[in-house]
């Protein structure tokens, strides 16, 4: 009181001022700016947070820039365009797309008043919202507007000046990347297409980019998913040049799960555990830890050793384990699988219910499909079989939708739930049929037929019933290549591979198989 009595509200604020200024001169960005903020001082606020805005960037300092931009914006302040742009691009690595997208109509907007993008101070800027703004497109499931944007952006070039090489957080914690806005949260495009796509995106600029290790990344669990497991390792290892050139433990971390899974349902589960221990090596993030941890314990239930499994997953201690938090769904499924191993089914059923709920709430598709299975495997041992087929049927319009087979495939008792859940159909309307029969066929289902069908087309890949499928229509060797967008010599490989398998020694004799079996 004595002090305020002392100084006028003008002093004081002169003070704050040249205290400020003082933190600042000294290299205390931080809290002159804040102090500034705090006294109403927008205008050199705004200067401080530009001139140090590479620096907060680079050094991680997202949150902090977000929270003093609100300030300025909610001050009604004119916040530089520059600071605006990333303040965008920070939103989108905390996953808050729709503020993003908010921001980024407001750069419009301010252009369309200001004209700032045609200025060669912000050339640079300018580039940047346009790769924002096909991102953006692309988490919030607009693939058309990308592909558009991101064309538009190749055309007219990168801008290789001090934001080039910026590291962006694309996957703050996930174990999927295809749980990330990046991955379109599970909504999957044909194979195909987004092969095509790929094709001439990674002969762009952007080969030098970040994002471009997501696009291997992403892919390689889009090709896990739909069970064409050739190629996997092969994107997971262009993937991880850029993990570790980038040191991004949210590249890193979904690439040694998956390349680890890939070893594991081939039964190399000496390789797996190698892959998983020298992914921990390399981070200290409790959450990676935990995420690791759980493909481990998966791979002990895999190989019907709970104990093991349960030791492994409670390594890191939470307060509250079965807290649904910073990409925890894969800890808290694995848990219900260990669950399930002790046969404490009702348990297990409350977890993945409040797993399913979460990843309805957040529109995650793999999510919602794993835990649907899951689900419904738990209410089949509960003798609840209309529930289980209906909860099946669920999980499996979405799989037929998006073309996911590995995520049934892949889980333990689901065979004996898809039995269940066909029976069911048979027996009743209350399911519709509106998941296709070659869909069903693909995931093992067996439906009646008076067609006998040797043994060796189940040692057929599904690529290569789909490459078996194209020598049917007629197609050349030259022209499957460039549907499947590979070499002939690739392709004439494929197809000795695949005569071996059925025993025939020509193209002619092959097809002839295969009309047997109507494929």
């Amino acid at each position: 009181m004595e002090r305020r009595n002392k100084y006028t509200t003008e002093q004081l604020q002169a003070l704050a001022e040249k205290t400020a200024g003082l933190l600042y001169t000294r290299g205390d960005y931080n809290t002159a700016i804040e102090l500034e903020l705090e006294r109403g001082l927008y205008l050199s606020a705004d200067q401080w947070i530009a001139e140090q805005l590479l620096d907060i960037f680079y050094s991680g300092q997202i949150r902090l820039l977000i929270q003093w931009v609100d300030n300025l914006r909610e001050a009604a302040y004119p916040v530089n365009v520059e600071t605006l742009v990333i303040y965008a691009v920070s939103l989108t690595t905390i996953q808050n797309m729709e503020k993003a997208d908010r921001v980024i109509k407001e750069l419009d907007n301010r252009h369309v008043q200001e004209g700032w993008q045609d200025q060669e101070e912000y050339a640079e800027p300018a580039s940047i919202l346009r790769s924002l703004k096909a991102y953006v497109k692309l988490a919030t499931g607009e693939q058309e507007a990308f592909i558009e944007l991101l064309t538009e952006q190749v055309k007219k070039g990168l801008i290789n000046d001090k934001w080039y090489l910026a590291p962006v957080q694309y996957n703050p914690f996930h174990a999927k990347l295809t749980r990330t806005s990046f991955g379109s949260k599970g909504k999957y495009s044909a194979v195909n297409e987004v092969r095509a796509f790929l094709e001439v995106f990674r002969q762009t600029e952007f080969k030098e980019q970040h994002v471009m290790g997501y696009s291997y990344g992403v892919f390689a669990e889009i090709l896990y998913e739909t069970n064409q497991l050739e190629e996997v390792l092969l994107e997971i290892h262009e993937g991880m040049q850029y993990a570790l050139r980038f040191k991004d433990h949210g590249l890193y971390v979904p690439l040694s799960i998956l390349k680890g899974k890939v070893y594991m349902i081939q039964g190399q589960m000496t390789a797996a555990h190698a892959v998983w221990d020298q992914a921990l090596s390399h981070v200290s993030e409790w959450y990676w830890w935990r995420s690791i941890e759980a493909m481990k314990a998966l791979a002990y239930l895999r190989e019907n050793k709970p104990a093991e499994a349960e030791k492994e997953l409670f390594k890191t201690i939470r307060p509250d384990s079965l807290q649904i938090e910073l990409g925890q769904e894969l800890w808290l499924l694995v848990y219900c699988r260990l669950l399930m191993k002790k046969n404490e089914w009702e348990m297990a059923l409350k977890i993945v219910i409040q797993v399913r709920e979460h990843a309805a709430e957040d529109e995650q598709i793999d999510l919602l499909i794993e835990s649907a299975v899951l689900e419904a495997i738990c209410h089949k041992q509960l003798k609840q079989e209309e529930i289980a087929s209906v909860t099946l049927h669920e999980a499996l319009v979405l799989g037929s939708s998006y073309g996911y087979k590995r995520i049934f495939l892949d889980e333990n008792g689901f065979k004996d739930v898809l039995m269940t859940y066909q029976t069911f159909k048979r027996k009743t309307k209350l399911i519709q049929e509106d998941v296709p029969a070659v869909y069903l066929e693909g995931l093992g289902a067996k439906e009646r037929s008076s067609i006998p069908v040797d043994d060796s087309v189940n040692t057929l890949t599904p690529r290569e019933i789909d490459d078996l499928r194209l020598l049917i229509s007629g197609v050349s060797n030259r022209e499957m290549a460039k549907q499947l967008f590979l070499t002939e010599g690739t392709i004439r490989v494929y197809l000795t591979k695949i005569y071996s398998k059925l025993g025939v020694q020509s193209r002619a004799q092959a097809i002839l198989k295969a009309k047997e079996w109507k494929l």
